[in-house]
């Protein structure tokens, strides 16, 4: 499935109350264009590979990586709004959770930027030499998650609010913090961290 150019598909669900599903187990790549190609309001389950080679694939309805790859090299893959699963193969750095929320178990196994959204409820692993990078001047909400950090953490910006009913932060590789920042673990319900 070759998107060239700065495209939108369009699942509808807002206007027709249904649910549009892309389940893709080939390949689904954005060849031409510099900006966005939206992939709005269907579930996006990837099990094949997801491959922007320029621009940004925006993923506006949530959807699971299980299995998949992620191979980008030059453009960027966002996930935006509604939950995610990253369960997979990510095989670039270009890979962003935008807005959202990470659900159930994920495991990163390269590179992801937490750029917005949140973790509560999730159960996150950042497998060896795989990097995590948090830019934003953010709240990274992780309520009642757990953490496992096997890699590298890269923590630039924002303020980790930990707790919900409780937290579990086990880092076993490399935390950066880089910069005068704030882990407060009695976020909503004082479950601590």
């Amino acid at each position: 499935w070759d998107c060239q150019g700065d495209l939108t598909l369009n699942g509808n669900a807002e206007n027709g109350g249904g649910t549009t599903v892309f389940n893709n187990a080939g390949t689904f790549r954005k060849s031409a264009g510099t900006g966005n190609t939206f992939i709005q309001y269907p579930v996006f389950n990837n099990t094949g590979n997801l491959d922007a080679q320029t621009g940004v694939i925006v993923l506006d309805g949530g959807g699971n990586f299980t299995g998949g790859t992620a191979t980008n090299l030059n453009g960027l893959v966002q996930l935006e709004n509604y939950a995610y699963n990253v369960n997979g193969t990510v095989t670039t750095t270009n890979f962003q959770l935008v807005s959202g929320n990470l659900t159930g178990n994920n495991v990163f196994t390269n590179g992801f930027d937490w750029v917005g959204g949140n973790w509560n409820g999730a159960s996150v692993t950042i497998a060896p030499n795989a990097r995590l990078l948090m830019p934003s001047a953010i709240n990274y909400n992780m309520l009642s998650a757990t953490v496992t950090n096997l890699g590298i953490v890269i923590w630039e910006n924002g303020l980790i609010v930990g707790g919900g009913s409780q937290t579990i932060i086990d880092n076993y590789g490399l935390w950066d913090c880089q910069g005068d920042l704030t882990l407060n673990g009695y976020g909503n319900g004082g479950g601590g961290t």
